[in-house]
């Protein structure tokens, strides 16, 4: 009886899959994610077969769309292998994971497999993954509401994703893809951003504070935006340049959220004992503690802290400004204080990633300026940073 069910389930299955081919077609569309999900199954056991056709079929489109080097094609083919094997009886395997890893790695615009959309990306294929492995096991008929709405989300999300990656490189490899026709439209600003942060570390110069800091603003009620914008670019920078796992990941989210943390202070009663920011603080030190920088004299504590409050101090003294023009005094501290606290937060990643294992070519050297040598606001003279490609 189970044979009978499972073989009516799959002849419906195909049918639905023509049906979608068929309106695909007249529209003129290869796939649609949104089309190809409005079809999706109700019980457990069509799961497996319509999730490994629509991830095929898209692939398939996708790679149509893709640049035709020997990288892209040995990429496209470890992809379909990995989906297919997830979607088997059996699970994929360390194999084939490792493969479709080499294959992203080799990619102009993965970082070697360390970008952002490169993260992304193995988070979505860990995911079909455990989905596919979870749904092999289950015994369930006719999927509950909140699975059915898991699963669908997940399945968006898979496409997506792979979507999103393969528009990056190649991007980057001189083919650009417009995910829409594929009913793709992320709009996420925050993915966004730092999506197109690593195509721009990939194929420009990298973000620099002194470069950016001959820009200070006239005014003091543009100085706090300008700030925060400078650190969080600088950031988003390095956070690309790092290895792409969750130890980086939520030291740079807590390191964000510490220098956040002191425009919630009154510049009246201001102390760097204040409640709000030594709760930030430790969460910081929880965040970093794992990384390992500060081990073994490769980087050093005092001065990744000093850095820190030094910036902080400097972003508190600046909201006392009235909202007119600044004094050159005021614009020299400033620059004097990003200077410092990048050097120091530069140093400690780049400590911390070779702890790692993954050596970060690139110089804090034009970052050691002091107040005296920093330049004015109005059109001063600071010194540029060096490339990402300059050894230190």
């Amino acid at each position: 009886m189970g044979r009978i069910s499972l073989a009516v389930g799959l002849v419906l299955l195909v049918a639905l899959s023509n049906v979608y081919e068929t309106q695909a077609q007249a529209q003129g569309k290869p796939f649609s994610v949104l089309d190809y999900l409005a079809l999706f199954p109700k019980t457990g056991k069509e799961f497996a077969p319509y999730a490994s056709k629509g991830l095929l079929d898209f692939v398939g489109a996708l790679e149509g769309k893709s640049p035709t080097t020997v990288e892209f094609k040995n990429f496209f083919t470890n992809l379909k292998g990995y989906i297919t094997s997830c979607f088997q009886p059996t699970p994929p395997g360390s194999g084939k994971s490792d493969q479709l890893f080499t294959a992203i790695s080799a990619l102009k615009g993965s970082q070697a497999g360390t970008s952002f959309d490169s993260w992304r990306l193995i988070e979505a294929l860990v995911s079909m993954d455990k989905v596919s492995t979870e749904m092999k096991t289950s015994t369930s008929n006719v999927l509950p509401d909140p699975q059915w709405e898991r699963l669908s989300g997940s399945m968006f999300e898979w496409v997506g994703r792979i979507g999103l990656f393969v528009k990056a490189v190649s991007q980057i490899n001189g083919k650009p893809i417009d995910l829409k026709q594929f009913d793709i439209d992320y709009t996420d600003p925050t993915y966004a951003s730092l999506s197109m942060q690593a195509l721009g570390s990939e194929s420009t110069s990298p973000f620099t504070l002194p470069s950016y800091l001959s820009n200070i603003p006239k005014t003091g009620k543009d100085v706090e935006p300008f700030a925060y914008k400078g650190m969080q670019s600088f950031l988003l920078d390095l956070e690309t340049r790092c290895l792409a796992n969750k130890e980086f990941k939520q030291f740079f989210v807590k390191l964000n959220d510490f220098m956040a943390s002191f425009r919630t202070v009154s510049p009246d009663t201001y102390s760097i004992e204040s409640d709000n920011i030594t709760t930030h603080a430790m969460h910081l030190f929880l965040a970093l503690s794992p990384l390992d920088g500060t081990k073994a004299g490769t980087s050093d504590p005092w001065k990744l802290v000093d850095g820190l409050v030094t910036m902080g101090d400097a972003l508190v003294e600046m909201r006392k400004s009235s909202p007119g023009a600044i004094t050159a005094e005021q614009s020299k501290q400033l620059t004097s204080a990003m200077l410092k606290w990048g050097r120091a937060v530069g140093e400690f990643v780049k400590a911390a990633s070779a702890k790692k294992g993954v050596t970060m070519d690139i110089s804090f050297e034009n970052y050691n300026v002091s107040p005296t040598k920093a330049a004015a606001g109005n059109g001063g003279n600071v010194p540029t940073g060096q490339s990402a490609k300059t050894k230190a």
